[in-house]
Parts: C-alpha cells; sequence; structure tokens
C-alpha cells in the first residue's frame, strides 16, 4: 500500500537557502522509515523540498513527473529492491547522473563496496543517525552542484567551439575542463575558483581590446593556471597554518610544475631505453603537426601568473612585457578571486576593500594599463562572484 505523505516545503530557514530548489526522493518499504525521515526533516526545518515513495514504481511515478535531484533507496525491498533499480537508473539515458544514496539495515563491508561499484554516491546504516543523513544529503548535493555548473561551463565551451573557432575541438575541451576539475578538487575552500577566473578573463580581455579569438582562448585556458597545484602534497597544500620558509617554496613551484604538464617539454623527456625514446620522438613529431595552441596559452599561464610586472614575482623574476599578455591579464583576476574568498588563513574582503589593496599594487605587482581597464568592467566581476552558478 502506497504511503502518502505531504511534501515538506520551506520558504525559509535557518540554514542557508542555497538547496531551496533541490527536490529529494526518499524510497523504502517500511513506512515507519519513512516516518522516522520525515520527523528528522521537519525537526531540522530543512531548506529542501521532498517526496516519499514505498515501492519502485511509485517512485518512478513521482520521477517522470517531477524533476528528482536526489534519490536515497533502501536496497532490500520485495519486486525490485535497491540493487536492480540503481541498475535500472545507471543504464537509463535519462537517469544515468542522478546522485543515489543506498541505505541498508545489513553490516556488510561488501555491501558498501557493491553500492559504490555500481554508481551509488555513498551508503548509510540504519537507524539513520539525523545528523549523519543530512551531512551525506549536503556532500551529495554540494557534489551534484558542482558537476552540473562544469556541464554548464562545458555546454558553453561546446557553442564556443561550433561558432567561433574551428581549432577548438570538442576533445581539447573536454581535457582541459577535466585537468581544471581535478585541480580544483584538491582544495575544495576555492569552490567555483576556476570557473570564475575563466569569465573574469574573458571580461577583462575584451575590456582590454584584445581579439576575440585571444578572448575565447583564455576563457578556456584561464581555469588551468593553477594545475601545479595537483603535483604538491597535502601536507603542504591544505596546511591551516603559516607556511613554513620550506614550504612556501614548496608552494611556489606549482607554477613550474604546471607549466611541465602544459607544455610540449613533456613529450621531449628523454629516456634511457632506447626504443622508448623513438616512441616518444614520434610522438612528438605528430604533436608537432597537430598541435593543440590552447595548451601552448595555458602553460605560459601557469607559469606566469604569479610574476610581477615589477619583477618581483616568482618562479623566475620576469617584468614588463617579458610576462605573456595572458598570465598578466589572470594575475589581476586570479588575485581579485583569491582576496574576495574566504580562506583558513585569511577573511573574505569586501568588494570595495579588495579594490583598493589591489589598487596600491598597480605597477609593481599589476600591469597598470590592464589594472585600469579591470576597474572599469570591475562591476561585472562583482555580479559573478555574487552568482551561485552560471
Amino acid at each position: 500500500m502506497a504511503m502518502k505523505m505531504k511534501m515538506k516545503m520551506v520558504t525559509e530557514t535557518p540554514m542557508q537557502n542555497d538547496w531551496a530548489d533541490q527536490h529529494l526522493l526518499f524510497l523504502d518499504d517500511d513506512i515507519s522509515v519513512l516516518k522516522s525521515i520525515n520527523r528528522i526533516l521537519i525537526q531540522k526545518r530543512v531548506d529542501w523540498k521532498y517526496s516519499f515513495a514505498t515501492c519502485v514504481p511509485e517512485a518512478l511515478d513521482l520521477m517522470t513527473k517531477q524533476r528528482i535531484d536526489m534519490l536515497i533507496s533502501d536496497i532490500k525491498m520485495p519486486g525490485t529492491d535497491g540493487f536492480h533499480f540503481l541498475k535500472s537508473l545507471r543504464e537509463s539515458p535519462d537517469w544515468h547522473d542522478l546522485p543515489v544514496v543506498m541505505v541498508t539495515g545489513l553490516d556488510s563491508p561488501r555491501i558498501k563496496t557493491k553500492a559504490i561499484e555500481m554508481g551509488a554516491a555513498d551508503l548509510l546504516s540504519k537507524p539513520i543517525r539525523p545528523e549523519e543523513l543530512l551531512a551525506r544529503i549536503h556532500s551529495v548535493l554540494n557534489q551534484k552542484r558542482k558537476l552540473d555548473e562544469f556541464k554548464a561551463h562545458n555546454d558553453y565551451l561546446q557553442d564556443l567551439a561550433s561558432e567561433h573557432s574551428r581549432e577548438i575541438e570538442s576533445s581539447k575541451i573536454e581535457m582541459i575542463l577535466r585537468l581544471a576539475k581535478a585541480g580544483d578538487f584538491r582544495c575544495s575552500e576555492n569552490g567555483n575558483h576556476v570557473i570564475r577566473v575563466g569569465y573574469y578573463s574573458k571580461i577583462l580581455s575584451e575590456q582590454f581590446g584584445v581579439d576575440r579569438a585571444f578572448s575565447d582562448k583564455l576563457f578556456i585556458t584561464a581555469p588551468l593556471h593553477d594545475i601545479g597545484k595537483i603535483a604538491l602534497p597535502d601536507a603542504v597544500l591544505l596546511k591551516t597554518g603559516k607556511l613554513t620558509e620550506k614550504e612556501w617554496a614548496i608552494t611556489q613551484s606549482h607554477c613550474a610544475l604546471g607549466f611541465d604538464l602544459l607544455s610540449p617539454s613533456l613529450l621531449k623527456d628523454k629516456s634511457s631505453n632506447q626504443n622508448l625514446s623513438k616512441m616518444v620522438s614520434v610522438v612528438f613529431d605528430i604533436y608537432e603537426t597537430t598541435r593543440n595552441h590552447l595548451l601552448d596559452m595555458a602553460a605560459e599561464i601557469a607559469l606566469g601568473h604569479h610574476e610581477w610586472y615589477n619583477g618581483g614575482g616568482y618562479p623566475y623574476g620576469r617584468k614588463g612585457e617579458q610576462i605573456p599578455l595572458s598570465a598578466r591579464i589572470v594575475a589581476i583576476v586570479d588575485s581579485y578571486d583569491g582576496l574576495r574568498t574566504k580562506k583558513t588563513h585569511k577573511p573574505a574582503y569586501s568588494h570595495a576593500e579588495t579594490l583598493s589593496m589591489m589598487k596600491k599594487l598597480s605597477g609593481t605587482q599589476f600591469d597598470p594599463n590592464i589594472f585600469k581597464e579591470f576597474e572599469k568592467c570591475s562591476e561585472d566581476f562583482k555580479r559573478i562572484y555574487l552568482l551561485e552558478s552560471f
């Protein structure tokens, strides 16, 4: 017998309402479990919409009538159980990416392994503890939101590929996007930093007067500016306290590491194995004929975005126009977003505070000509930073 339970809809709660449009579906054949979950959600005054189903057909009926952003499903149920339902969702083009958290009363490590292998985002054990339930939901929805934002970003890049540039092929764009995503996941406190840097760079480069092709390439490659950080040890990258002199030197190395990762020099490394050296030589010859110039720009940005206009930056102390234009632009937008964002070692500064601090560095850290244009379009930066998604 289907359980009829009124969907909870909250317009304002003590929690952050980042999730107000998220709709959860709870599936369990035990009505007492669903009632318990309903009590938890009411007591915690969550900011989600949610529905309940007691069997797979009822769940499918709800899913076809309204958008569902996350499924929390029991495993052991009469008829179609949770694992069979999960398998069918992963095989469906409509529901392939739906986040699913499985719930079980069985105490077996094999259950969790099987759930993850089948594509579940996580596994909860019964009896469900309120704080654990809410923490898992928050975590999975946060991952989903990031994935949705990257997909939207990728869609925009695909539009650029078809409309404005024959050079930008979808495979190259996807590779760049995945690299940027990998770098951003290493440091979760940055939020959507890499996406914002791409948008900022496009706005500033257009304001500065570069051509459309350069602006589009910068939009795509700027998110890779910190890709070298994926090679830094966690003890340094994730440290909350003040860095030692040695740790700061390791942090600075991310520029050269990023350049090595993105530049053709990666293919030029020699090997003591002659057969391998010949293979690498052939690969490099092919690379030269099908060269991805997007990665060339990404490499120069990774290497130069911490150089200072007066030569006081790193890693090589280059100055003025010795620093590529792309890196001089990203140096400004990266600093803006870094100052606006709260981190473990610093507060988040307001838009006005950030502009004031950065203006003092025009001509020393930042190219003064580019900075003048930055000031003219800074309100667009403020608007983008405050957006929840793109």
